[in-house]
């Protein structure tokens, strides 16, 4: 599959139509990407075609390792080859990525704007996301050839293991006497970080199904299967179980 193809090309088309009650198009441009490390291919959405046709002519994939660490990254702090390219853009020099790391999975939320985007507003445009993914795997999964090929080699660190209060585990993570497994406690940090069940399930690599059973598993743990979300969220911080622990105990990257 080539950048050069008619269905991305269609499907970049329809992001402004689509989502333009969420962004100010005239000031901004988002991407997002999803990089799958151990099947070697790149899914990539963009409301700039012209701009995703100059990534990928200028050969940037194959410098894409620069991009592949979790948080966020302005442009501006790249290599030499990502300052030149940034020239081209019709917005000016301003794009900032948001990565993260799921194993050997990444994803890039990508903005552009005719601003230097401050970093307490990255927050507010980061809820978006989830919409934008959302509709990104709605529209690849309609168009399954519209996978690129991986082809710079990257070469990973092996995650860190999951770290236990006091000592390390292989299988849990405790907070006082409750114990999730690490994909229970996945579950959760994904939950905390605003996923929705659709997005987890891929993430775990399950289906729908299977991660409401696990979120199940989870409320009956915390005795809040009558609750709403909001009220569970708080009875897990009263046991510290909170984002920020959970990403110190089992880091991802």
């Amino acid at each position: 599959m080539d950048i050069e193809n008619r269905k991305i090309e269609k499907i970049s088309a329809r992001v402004k139509l689509d989502l333009y009650n969420y962004f100010d198009w005239n000031d901004i441009d988002i991407h997002y990407t999803v990089i799958n490390v151990d099947e070697r291919n790149i899914y990539t959405l963009s409301s700039d075609y012209e701009w995703q046709l100059i990534y990928w002519h200028h050969d940037m994939d194959l410098s894409l390792k620069e991009r592949l660490f979790s948080g966020v990254q302005y442009w501006c702090n790249y290599s030499d080859a990502y300052q030149k390219i940034l020239t081209k853009l019709d917005k000016g020099n301003k794009k900032v990525d948001i990565c993260n790391r799921y194993n050997n999975l990444f994803e890039i939320f990508s903005l552009n704007a005719n601003h230097k985007v401050p970093y307490e507003h990255l927050l507010t445009l980061y809820q978006w996301r989830s919409i934008v993914s959302e509709y990104a795997y709605k529209q690849w999964s309609e168009n399954k050839t519209v996978a690129l090929p991986l082809r710079q080699k990257i070469e990973l660190d092996e995650p860190e293991p999951i770290i236990c209060r006091g000592k390390e585990t292989p299988n849990f993570i405790r907070f006082g006497q409750l114990s999730f497994s690490n994909k229970e406690a996945l579950t959760i940090r994904l939950l905390l970080s605003h996923r929705n069940i659709k997005e987890i399930s891929r993430i775990q690599g399950c289906s729908e199904d299977e991660e409401y059973r696990r979120l199940n598993n989870i409320k009956k743990k915390l005795n809040c299967e009558m609750v709403s979300q909001k009220e569970c969220f708080s009875v897990m911080k009263e046991h510290g179980i909170t984002l920020a622990s959970l990403e110190k105990l089992m880091p991802i990257n």
